[in-house]
């Protein structure tokens, strides 16, 4: 009906019953769609380390091992004998081409005086290393000023080496970074996943916000409880 000035009244708009915490903006369910798709992609890309890390998973807890091969052999040190502990570690590195090896890990070790008829006998300082990789480690054991160094090389089958990848043993930065994108993809999809159920309706964002709120709360009481 036209007013007295010759125009139009500007028609009323009505918010969707299905979304009433949204902006004005995103009040056309398109913000669904997009949260749908989201949803769908995170879950594509997620699909096929997801079955990595869930099968692995079943074989950490059930304890499922695959073949493993361990050679021991005594390894000759040539002389003149390493004067330190970091030369030891310089020169087995680099005799046995260990480089690529991500995990490392150096360590002399002190063994405590043994007592033997009320007499102290010390012990000598042992060196010892250890080089990981998902399928293969090498540990070395080494008395300084000996002739021959221990070594225990482990050679891992394909179940093994997808456990130890599993725990991020001997893996690489760009391991390390897609592991933590599928972590967050899950927390990305799980999100989504509920927000999607809830439709953003009113009674559903209600019921997962005290959903949420009384499991927060329980969780600090029992944090809280629990510190001395």
């Amino acid at each position: 009906m036209p007013t007295d000035h010759g125009t139009e009244p500007a028609p009323t708009v009505f918010r969707h019953k299905y979304f009433p915490f949204l902006p004005a903006g995103l009040d056309k369910g398109k913000f669904l769609t997009w949260l749908r798709r989201t949803h769908a992609w995170f879950g594509l890309g997620g699909a096929v380390l997801g079955v990595f890390f869930g099968f692995t998973g079943i074989t950490l807890n059930h304890v499922i091992k695959g073949d493993v091969e361990r050679i021991q052999f005594d390894m000759p040190v040539p002389a003149p004998r390493p004067a330190s502990f970091k030369q030891f570690v310089d020169w087995f590195e680099a005799e046995m081409r260990l480089n690529h090896f991500r995990d490392k890990n150096y360590r002399p070790k002190t063994t405590p005086a043994v007592e033997v008829g009320g007499k102290s006998i010390p012990q000598p300082e042992q060196w010892a290393a250890r080089f990981v990789a998902p399928s293969n480690e090498m540990v070395v054991h080494y008395y300084p000023g000996n002739a021959f160094a221990d070594v225990r090389h482990t050679k891992r089958g394909v179940i093994e080496t997808l456990n130890v990848l599993h725990r991020q043993l001997g893996t690489n930065l760009a391991f390390v970074l897609l592991t933590d994108a599928v972590a967050g993809g899950l927390v990305v999809l799980a999100i989504t996943g509920l927000l999607l159920w809830t439709r953003l309706s009113g009674p559903r964002v209600l019921s997962l916000s005290l959903l949420f709120g009384s499991t927060l709360l329980a969780l600090i009481f029992f944090l809280q409880s629990n510190t001395p």
